[in-house]
């Protein structure tokens, strides 16, 4: 749909997109959707919802929630896709989570949320269910560029 919103377009376009901070292939197609949202500006809305995948805790997913209320989404996101991929940091662990809570510019109150039962269950309401790893991904998936995506497979010409 995108692609066919032209400059002088009075459309809005709306694009969900669910994300995961321990997948690569997340952390790669995030330069395509702010190359998009640069390109379209008010036309175009990107929502990212950050889903846990069945070994995680969810840890890193509520501090991105807790950040979005802020209005530190993006920089939250690209915190926590540094810190997993380009640091190799365990971003389930307390000490990073508070260091890129202090980075970003999180307030203290809201981190104190981070583990209450409250946001927990917000967060189980809004994110799609735990994607599988790659580990138990049906064999009929040829390759994904997520976890949860299945990607079609190439003909060789």
């Amino acid at each position: 749909m995108v692609s066919r919103l032209r400059p002088h377009s009075l459309q809005r376009v709306r694009i969900e997109v669910a994300i995961s901070f321990h997948c690569p292939a997340c952390k790669r197609f995030q330069p395509s959707l702010d190359t998009l949202a640069a390109k379209y500006g008010e036309r175009l809305s990107i929502e990212q919802t950050a889903v846990t995948p069945r070994s995680g805790s969810g840890r890193p997913e509520r501090l991105f929630l807790l950040a979005k209320r802020a209005g530190l989404g993006p920089v939250a996101r690209d915190a926590l896709y540094r810190a997993r991929f380009d640091l190799k940091q365990d971003i389930e662990q307390d000490a990073v989570l508070g260091g890129i809570a202090r980075q970003i510019g999180l307030p203290p109150e809201l981190l104190a949320q981070l583990d209450s039962a409250a946001l927990k269950r917000e967060q189980a309401s809004i994110a799609p269910a735990p994607v599988s790893s790659p580990h138990t991904r049906p064999a009929s998936w040829s390759k994904t560029s997520c976890w949860s995506i299945p990607m079609p497979r190439r003909s060789r010409a």
